[in-house]
């Protein structure tokens, strides 16, 4: 598989080369003892894009294979261990997947038939499914950025979850559901003016952008940047209060969205905004303590 397609290659070498891509990207790793199966470099996470682990290198070597995840005695993952290494979205996918008191040889298996065996018929499902999730390359160092900064921030595993979610681009909106060919009202319910994507939802729409401002940051929205971007900058902000108040507005957002669809009750932008920062002091300790947040002016671009 680590053949390259060469120079003025024939019809023949370039097809193949082609369907290696294609047999690439929908295999992945069945794990036995996991001797061979690298956990940073292989496929081997069944509900992952790309089957591989996102989270940064750490605890472990980069060469560390998933043998080392397990315990040797009781035949079972290591949670203590994975807890540790693992943001807890993949901590729990590992500890999801089943592992045989025999621990046979691990397996290079085609994800997309449930026997393994590698089909035509499933490769066009496959290739259908990647454009529908049109999740980021965690490989990109833009990402890698926000698996770091969403690793390392403050915050209960919820938030951590929602924050992994929200970066991968995997959340339910209304504009995603549709792309998996579910017909529905994409219009934002917020403020019913555009789509409702994850850039609209998070920074564009005129609700979401008075919470930012009614926050505790006092932010206005940056009209040039990506929700990408602005999630690096603020989630790796050296300001650890501010990276985790950032983070908890995203999900006390998202709360507020889901409780309009869903129970039909207002979006507050104030009520959003104060139910953030009373969920960050609450959870820091702090319920009684009255701090103030400065952005960075770096961080703050006018409307």
């Amino acid at each position: 598989m680590e053949a390259q397609i060469g120079f003025q290659p024939s019809y023949a070498w370039r097809s193949i080369c082609s369907a290696k891509r294609v047999i690439e990207m929908g295999s992945r790793w069945t794990i036995g003892k996991g001797q061979h199966v690298k956990i940073w470099k292989d496929c081997w996470l069944p509900n992952n894009a790309g089957f591989k682990v996102c989270t940064p290198i750490n605890v472990l070597e980069a060469d560390a294979c998933v043998s080392q995840l397990i315990d040797s005695n009781t035949r079972s993952w290591n949670r203590n261990l994975i807890s540790q290494i693992f943001s807890p979205f993949e901590a729990q996918q590992i500890l999801n997947i089943p592992l045989s008191w025999r621990l046979p040889n691990d397996k290079l298996i085609w994800h997309w038939e449930k026997d393994g065996n590698f089909s035509v018929r499933s490769t066009h499902h496959m290739i259908k499914e990647a454009d529908n999730l049109n999740i980021p390359e965690a490989s990109s160092s833009n990402n890698q950025e926000i698996w770091k900064a969403v690793w390392k921030i403050k915050a209960p595993p919820s938030v951590k979850n929602f924050l992994w979610r929200l970066a991968k681009d995997i959340l339910p909106t209304r504009g995603r559901i549709k792309r998996k060919g579910l017909s529905l009202d994409t219009i934002c319910p917020l403020c019913f003016e555009a789509e409702e994507n994850r850039d609209h939802l998070f920074m564009r729409c005129r609700l979401v952008q008075q919470t930012w401002f009614c926050s505790s940051l006092g932010l206005h929205v940056p009209s040039q940047r990506s929700l990408q971007d602005w999630l690096v900058e603020w989630l790796s902000n050296k300001n650890i209060l501010a990276s985790q108040l950032f983070g908890i507005t995203l999900w006390k957002i998202w709360q507020g969205r889901n409780l309009l669809v869903f129970q039909n009750t207002p979006f507050d932008p104030r009520f959003r905004a104060s139910a953030a920062t009373d969920f960050t002091f609450e959870f820091n300790g702090a319920e009684n303590s009255e701090v103030v947040v400065v952005p960075t002016s770096h961080s703050i671009d006018p409307w």
